[in-house]
């Protein structure tokens, strides 16, 4: 799944809405669990695994973004389906 819509489906807003600025407090649900279940989502959705301080360090949508772009998950972010 694309990441934005990801994001959007997680906490439940218009994918069109989500922007890279966006923090918890920006984003309705933006809480501690739901900051896990969105970190466990990204995941196993694009098979990677995040360090405690890369969790630590997603304190935005477009900090999230580069974290799993340095991952290799670039073509997610681009709007391209993952290849199965």
């Amino acid at each position: 799944m694309e990441f934005t819509k990801l994001v959007a489906e997680l906490f439940a807003v218009d994918p069109a809405s989500v922007r890279d600025t966006d923090t918890p407090a920006m984003l309705p649900g933006w809480t501690s669990l739901k900051h896990m279940e969105l970190v466990a989502t990204l995941e196993e959705a694009y098979a990677v695994r995040f360090s405690v301080a890369e969790i630590k360090s997603f304190t935005s949508v477009g900090n999230i973004r580069a974290v799993l772009e340095k991952k290799g998950v670039r073509a997610v972010l681009d709007g391209e389906e993952m290849p199965s």
